[in-house]
């Protein structure tokens, strides 16, 4: 958990507790899921004006928050929860597009997703 941005632990539940948990939770927040594996999740929302001066640039479309989640099972229905965050620039190219990891910024908001995501997968 000391490399993912924000992360949690879940205990006593079930892959698919957690995996739906991760996906309602991040839908309520005005997440589209982009594409998920069994261990893996990719989220996108489209940011504002603010995000787009602070992340984009002269070439910007529109910058989007693309969180990224794994869950990984560590056995007798205990489960971690990763995610990492960025802000992603479109810009209609490839080869413009930028992409920035958070490192501190929101930090509180998607630690209080990471305890909704552990309240929900074990049925609290």
């Amino acid at each position: 958990g000391k490399s993912s941005f924000v992360s949690t632990s879940v205990r006593n539940s079930s892959r698919a507790s957690v995996n739906g948990a991760v996906k309602s939770v991040f839908r309520e927040e005005g997440f589209s899921l982009l594409s998920e594996s069994p261990n893996e999740f990719h989220f996108r929302k489209w940011g504002g004006k603010s995000t787009e001066i602070i992340y984009g640039s002269w070439f910007t479309e529109g910058v989007a928050i693309e969180p990224e989640v794994l869950v990984f099972d560590k056995g007798n229905g205990e489960f971690a929860v990763h995610c990492d965050v960025y802000m992603r620039e479109h810009s209609g190219s490839e080869l413009l597009d930028a992409n920035w990891k958070l490192l501190g910024s929101g930090k509180l908001a998607y630690s209080r997703m990471m305890t909704r995501i552990k309240k929900r997968a074990e049925g609290r």
